[in-house]
């Protein structure tokens, strides 16, 4: 048995779907609002980075050479080094 309040408002079929459309309009304003905050909020997923191909770096000219030798202790070092990787001397 429902409380007293309860059969009170719903006593008739005019109370019952007044009621049934004040809910049916409560969701639909929530519904709009949910809507209307997840357009603002922007797109759910982000879009892919465009692709930029990596291209190899260019091969050094033939006949060039691509190390250097220290004259100081001997090591080999890369032909763009201007100090000595290994003693820190100047490279010539």
């Amino acid at each position: 048995m429902p409380p007293p309040f309860c059969s009170l408002l719903l006593s008739s079929i005019a109370t019952y779907h007044t009621i049934t459309l004040a809910m049916g309009m409560v969701s639909i304003v929530g519904l709009a609002a949910t809507i209307a905050a997840l357009a603002m909020k922007g797109p759910l997923f982000s879009t892919a980075p465009t692709f930029v191909p990596m291209y190899p770096p260019p091969l050094p000219p033939t006949g060039v050479s691509t190390s250097r030798t220290c004259s100081k202790c001997g090591r080999t070092n890369l032909a763009t080094d201007r100090f000595c990787a290994n003693c820190g001397a100047p490279l010539s």
